[in-house]
């Protein structure tokens, strides 16, 4: 494929955030380079005037039908011809790039004619009343995930043949973007002994067989997103104590509290930082061997909340198992017989 860069000018200082231009190009520049056929040709504009500097990117791809072209901005948006054409992706990518771009005060517009390509038009004005001018340091600026060398589905298999860390936590890492996913494979590997999956129902499925002592997820995926899965675990008995960090490009006030409601234990904005994730898995987890000896020294006085209706899922694990117990006493009790009791399997009991 050819790539071809235009522009009507030399230079021009602009306003932005750095992180979140470098997210709207690459997924513009991404789905022109994934729905162009071989010997095709992708071009990059730029241009300015007084008030406004564009950027227009045009390919000479599958096109987008008529009748759908309405929808391009909705979530989960996929046309029809690409997934005819069984081209990977889950429609999310445009949605975010909407909403990037609305967020530095910009607009996007779209033309399309099937089998013939698609044109996409981004205005940004070059001074806004909404933008904050302020100059942040070099150490305060995200650089953008480094590439990971090699075929992403080899490095995925590589790391999974490695022989497991005795010591080490595991970690279920929950992200349907390839390029992502095998980064952090690849880079938490290193400390903990980690696991994958493409979606929320994939991770569920997952947990029946295998509980990780953490889950990494990200947000937004398609089938089952992270805040559902999130929901799920956290009001299930035997899976409300794994610790879960959700990874979001929604930076928006209401995104961010619908995340916390899913009671998951942190709520991290992409992009981040690699080192700060590395901390808050460390905080997490050292936070949840806190509370595993804190539970196990407690004094459970079954009595005293038997009649609370705000008992959390933690109490309510604990007094049934002491309600069996206590039942149990002239009998015959071991990890199985309370296993059985309890209807779990022993790894959910421990």
């Amino acid at each position: 494929i050819n790539i071809i860069f235009e522009t009507n000018f030399e230079s021009q200082e602009v306003w932005l955030d750095r992180n979140k231009m470098d997210s709207i190009i690459r997924n513009l520049m991404t789905n022109a380079l994934k729905y162009t056929c071989q010997g095709g040709n992708v071009t990059v504009q730029t241009q300015k005037n007084k008030s406004h500097w564009f950027i227009t990117i045009t390919d000479t791809g599958i096109g987008i039908p008529a009748n759908e072209q309405k929808k391009m901005f909705k979530s989960l948006f996929r046309g029809n011809n690409a997934i005819n054409l069984q081209i990977t992706g889950s429609g999310i990518g445009m949605l975010l790039t909407y909403k990037l771009i609305k967020s530095h005060a910009g607009k996007i517009s779209m033309s399309s004619i099937e089998n013939v390509g698609t044109t996409f038009k981004l205005a940004f004005p070059i001074k806004s009343r909404k933008y904050n001018y302020r100059i942040f340091k070099k150490a305060d600026v995200i650089d953008p995930l480094p590439v990971i060398e090699g075929n992403p589905e080899e490095l995925v298999k590589e790391i999974k043949n490695k022989p497991a860390k005795t010591h080490a936590a595991s970690i279920l890492i929950v992200e349907d973007n390839m390029e992502l996913r095998t980064f952090l494979l690849h880079t938490l590997s290193e400390d903990y002994n980690v696991s994958d999956v493409g979606n929320g129902q994939e991770a569920l499925d997952f947990i029946k067989e295998r509980q990780p002592d953490l889950i990494l997820s990200d947000v937004m995926m398609p089938i089952m997103n992270g805040d559902k899965m999130c929901n799920i675990l956290k009001n299930n008995i035997e899976t409300s104590h794994i610790p879960i960090i959700l990874l979001t490009a929604l930076n928006d006030k209401e995104s961010i509290i619908k995340g916390l409601q899913t009671k998951a234990d942190k709520y991290i904005v992409k992009p981040f930082d690699m080192e700060v994730l590395k901390a808050n898995i460390a905080n997490v987890l050292a936070n949840r061997e806190i509370m595993k000896k804190r539970f196990s020294q407690f004094k459970f006085n079954a009595d005293e909340v038997s009649d609370d209706p705000t008992i959390s899922l933690e109490q309510e694990f604990l007094l049934k198992a002491t309600n069996i117990i206590k039942s149990s006493i002239n009998k015959e009790m071991n990890v199985e017989n309370l296993r059985d009791a309890m209807n779990m399997s022993r790894s959910s009991l421990y």
